[in-house]
């Protein structure tokens, strides 16, 4: 399965295919996951409450939530950022300066 594949109908498809009692073999053959993505598959789904041979949800199979560097914005910063842009012109806060202060 190519790295960063993310088709929700393919997991259900490996988890009920396994639950079923077909190999990892014909998983991958069907599917394409490697047996270690497999794995990977499986122990996320049963992190999520999936049992085996039970239904799958769609919980069990959706992405998770993205990890990555959160915004530096907040309510604070906002609020600075609305009071600066609405400065007047040549005031602290304001982006321009007026043409007597050159």
């Amino acid at each position: 399965m190519p790295r960063g594949s993310n088709d929700v109908g393919l997991r259900c498809q490996a988890l009920a295919m396994h639950a079923e009692g077909s190999s990892r073999q014909r998983i991958r053959d069907i599917t394409g996951y490697s047996p270690s993505g497999f794995t990977r598959l499986l122990q996320k789904a049963k992190n999520k409450g999936y049992v085996v041979g039970g239904p799958i949800l769609q919980r069990y199979v959706e992405d998770g939530k993205r990890s990555g560097r959160p915004s530096k914005k907040n309510a604070k910063s906002a609020d600075l950022i609305s009071a600066g842009a609405a400065a007047p012109e040549g005031q602290p806060g304001s982006n321009f300066s007026s043409a007597s202060e050159t």
